[in-house]
């Protein structure tokens, strides 16, 4: 046999000769150190790139934007607006930013100082309370007197009654002397507490807690007034004040329904008057039921009213308010059956997406958590929301965004709520002083505690 000859190694460059001088040699723990390193910077190459592709990627149609500005009335009254109570979202409006003189829907202005006297303890609804003098003296004939109140003391709860169901010119200024001390000292906490509810300045004049003149308060107005100086609101800012006390202290809301009252006549007997909101509330179409109104009649103004409606069909619930719907000498009547068909028309115009308990949403199904030891947790609604459009189509849904929680939560129980920015939604109208946003409150079913791991924080934080 030929032996055969050993295979002469390869020739090796100068170049692979420097890298082979050039070579740690590594130890088995660093091998392993350095292997761990190349397969974090690959993973986090490709976790950006995936990134990367989910936020530029194709949109959903379903996310497409839907404009929620208010629709205008068709109408010529003075101002008049119709808002979803559920969210204060406002759904129509014609002129709603205009002053004019509201009459006695004033007396609401009164109604929640009185409760907010109560909540806070400084007066109480049996607390006896004897009217102004100029109050007794004044007599059937002037309009400061239009319920005449004896020389004896009255309950709050009394006077308040007779202040909403009767709109006593009398009881809602012994009231508003109640709160305040005076009628211009109403007048100041009267201002204070519009401006608390974010209302313009330009859309509210408060000259006493009746609705009246100067002239007609007698010597209860203020100093330095004008005889003809009225009360005037926007049909917003009234909103506004309806709304506030029927959301602020919702068991005002049965105090706009007593029975038929017993009171003084002008002959200072006693007798019994018809809750003129029940007589009213028969005007207009009976589905519509309005469960917590106030007119207002002014000679300047005209009759108005506001209110929280119920479609009883539906359950739905609206704050309507209607400025000079007629002129002063007309039956209110007309003015109930005008505001009603508001609501029928708002109630019907554009689409409503209502989303219920339990419920999930789009976009907000579930979210990624970067400082939790749970990656993840389902979200679902807390609380009934309405959420009104001005057209739909079975395509476009709303859709919240939860993004940008997820560097923020830390710590989070069962009860606690994400209140989540609908993204699609523009151009929405609510009263003064509620966010502005589209919101929908979301919660986890668990229990998410922080983690304290800096690496998976880091992981996270990478991938997000």
């Amino acid at each position: 046999m030929r032996n055969r000859r050993p295979k002469k190694p390869k020739k090796q460059n100068a170049l692979q000769k420097a890298r082979l001088s050039n070579r740690p040699n590594l130890s088995v723990g660093q091998k392993v150190l350095a292997i761990f390193v190349e397969l974090f910077v690959v993973l986090s190459v490709v976790s950006l790139f995936v990134a990367l592709a989910v936020n530029i990627g194709p949109k959903n149609s379903r996310n497409s934007m839907m404009s929620a500005k208010p629709l205008p009335m068709r109408t010529t009254v003075g101002g008049s607006i119709v808002v979803d109570y559920q969210t204060g979202q406002v759904l129509m409006s014609h002129n709603e930013h205009k002053l004019v003189h509201n009459g006695s829907t004033s007396k609401l202005i009164t109604a929640y100082l009185v409760q907010k006297a109560i909540k806070e303890g400084k007066i109480t609804w049996d607390q006896k309370v004897t009217p102004p003098q100029i109050v007794i003296t004044a007599g059937l004939g002037s309009n400061l007197a239009n319920i005449p109140l004896l020389n004896e003391q009255y309950s709050v709860a009394t006077l308040y009654s007779y202040m909403l169901n009767l709109s006593a010119n009398s009881a809602a200024a012994t009231l508003g002397n109640l709160v305040a001390g005076n009628q211009a000292k109403f007048v100041t906490l009267a201002n204070k507490t519009l401006k608390s509810f974010g209302i313009p300045e330009k859309e509210y004049k408060i000259y006493n807690s009746t609705g009246l003149s100067t002239e007609n308060m007698l010597t209860l107005a203020p100093k330095g007034l004008k005889k003809k100086d009225e009360n005037q609101l926007s049909a917003k800012a009234l909103a506004t004040i309806t709304y506030r006390l029927v959301k602020d202290y919702p068991q005002s809301i049965e105090r706009f329904d007593s029975n038929d009252i017993t009171t003084p006549d002008g002959n200072l007997h006693v007798t019994t008057i018809n809750n003129i909101n029940r007589v009213y509330n028969l005007n207009g179409y009976a589905n519509i039921e309005a469960i917590a109104p106030k007119t207002g009649t002014s000679q300047k103004g005209g009759i108005s009213l506001t209110g929280l409606f119920r479609n009883k069909s539906t359950g739905r619930e609206f704050i309507a308010t209607t400025l000079n719907g007629a002129a002063w000498n007309f039956d209110p009547g007309p003015v109930w059956t005008l505001t009603k068909n508001f609501v029928i028309d708002a109630d019907l115009a554009g689409h409503t997406f209502t989303f219920y308990p339990g419920q999930q949403i789009d976009g907000a199904k579930s979210i990624d958590l970067m400082n939790t030891v749970q990656t993840s947790t389902k979200l679902y609604v807390k609380d009934k929301v309405n959420i009104w459009v001005r057209s739909s189509n079975p395509k476009t849904v709303p859709s919240v965004d939860v993004g940008n929680f997820n560097t923020k939560i830390t710590q989070m129980d069962s009860n606690d709520i994400l209140m989540a920015r609908v993204n699609n939604v523009s151009e929405a109208e609510k009263l003064y002083g509620i966010s502005q946003d589209i919101t929908v409150p979301l919660y986890s079913k668990q229990t998410l505690t922080e983690n304290w791991n800096p690496f998976a924080k880091f992981w996270r934080l990478l991938i997000h």
